[in-house]
């Protein structure tokens, strides 16, 4: 069993969860938001980078293998969709 947190959270405390959601209230970035927060969406993101992932459908199918470990990742979400990911990043910044 794995006692040590995921390299992937180790990478992502660099970014203090605290003044993230900071900036996401002062630019209202989760208003009208139903399934996939800003935080979620950003996470994706930083996914696809370390891995080399090219494209959004490699990183949603990457991270739904492993649906077990999103929450040890640090995602509030139990499944993440090509359509929700790509509309979040059609609508926001």
């Amino acid at each position: 069993m794995l006692k040590e947190k995921y390299i992937f959270s180790q990478i992502t405390k660099f970014i203090p969860r605290y003044q993230f959601e900071k900036f996401i209230k002062q630019y209202n970035g989760n208003k009208k938001i139903r399934v996939l927060s800003c935080h979620d969406q950003f996470l994706a993101m930083m996914f696809g980078q370390p891995t080399n992932l090219k494209s959004l459908r490699g990183i949603v199918v990457c991270l739904n293998a492993h649906i077990n470990q999103l929450y040890h990742l640090g995602f509030r979400l139990n499944k993440l969709t090509l359509s929700t990911l790509s509309r979040a990043n059609e609508v926001r910044n």
